[in-house]
Parts: C-alpha cells; sequence; structure tokens
C-alpha cells in the first residue's frame, strides 16, 4: 500500500467515526426522548399511537453504527501498525467484530448431534425479532 492510500484510509477512517459518533449519540437521544414522551402521555391519561418499531430500529441503528466505529477503528490500527503482531491483532478483531455483530443481528443457525436444525438463538437475533418484521410489514416503495 502506498504512502497516499494509507493517508487516504486514515481520513476516511476518521470522517467515518466522527460521522457514525453523532448518529450514534443522536439515536441514543432519540430512545431517551422517546421514552420520556411515552412516561409524559401515561401521565396524562393520553392516549398515544403505539410507536410499535421504534425502539427496534434505534437499536439497531445503534448496533450498526457502533460496529461501523468499531472497524473503523480497528482498521486505523491496522495502518498504523508497526510490527506483525499489530497487524495480525487487528485483523483478528475485525473477524471478531464481524461475527459478534452477525450474531447479534441475525445469529447462526446449527445442526445438532441428531441432525437436527436448531434455530432457538436466531428467533432471539435483532432481525427475527424486529427489524425482519418490520421490514415484511413496511412496503418499501
Amino acid at each position: 500500500m502506498t504512502d497516499e492510500q494509507e493517508i487516504e484510509i486514515l481520513e476516511q477512517t476518521i470522517r467515518v467515526i466522527s460521522e457514525t459518533s453523532k448518529i450514534v449519540d443522536q439515536s441514543t437521544n432519540l430512545l431517551k426522548k422517546k421514552e420520556k414522551f411515552i412516561q409524559l402521555t401515561s401521565q396524562m391519561n393520553l392516549e398515544v399511537v403505539e410507536l410499535e418499531y421504534a425502539n427496534d430500529v434505534l437499536n439497531f441503528r445503534i448496533l450498526i453504527g457502533l460496529l461501523i466505529l468499531d472497524l473503523s477503528t480497528t482498521t486505523r490500527n491496522l495502518i498504523r501498525a508497526e510490527i506483525k503482531y499489530e497487524e495480525i491483532y487487528s485483523l483478528k478483531q475485525m473477524v471478531v467484530i464481524i461475527k459478534e455483530g452477525y450474531q447479534k443481528i441475525y445469529d447462526f443457525t446449527f445442526y445438532n448431534k441428531n441432525g437436527d436444525l436448531i434455530t432457538k438463538n436466531r428467533n432471539q437475533s435483532l432481525w427475527k425479532k424486529g427489524i425482519g418484521k418490520l421490514l415484511k410489514t413496511t412496503k418499501l416503495t
């Protein structure tokens, strides 16, 4: 990799980290505001239309943002690595971040010793519990 390419990647990752940090903060603030809104309206005995998928969408956005932040930071560490082990460690961290992110979003299925497909954890994933349902019920044009 050339010095110019390294500089460009470092600049891009810092922009991504900056922008994504703002989005994660905004999403976190929206979650807090939504909870306060629900508390106030229930105290006032007002009927409120349930914000059915708001928590799922905001939590999903926060998770994706944190994954992007982790991967961007690890990419910066990889580019700045001075010894081979730092490179290996950064690459290992990338694999862990991607695996853990995938597991949280979709989770894995597996076959037990009897050959039965086990989807217990898949059914608890963010995708099955919220985001997948939202996409099925929302007409995307």
